[in-house]
């Protein structure tokens, strides 16, 4: 997997894991809380991976060449 996709995965688990939160905090119930964790979750995870899928790859030790100097 992309680990770029999956950093926006577990960020808009947390953004859902919020909502849901506030929503059984204030009182709402449970498929209120449900509706709003699926709800946000996918609206934060479409912006997220446009937002990541524009930015410039970093080099890392493992994806260099051996030998190579990583910058």
């Amino acid at each position: 997997m992309n680990p770029r996709l999956v950093g926006c995965m577990f960020a808009s688990m947390l953004v859902g894991g919020a909502c849901a939160g506030t929503a059984i905090c204030a009182g709402w119930g449970l498929l209120a809380a449900l509706g709003l964790y699926s709800g946000a979750g996918s609206a934060t995870l479409v912006p997220l991976s446009f937002l990541m899928a524009g930015r410039p790859r970093v080099a890392t030790r493992a994806a260099a060449k051996p030998g190579a100097a990583v910058a």
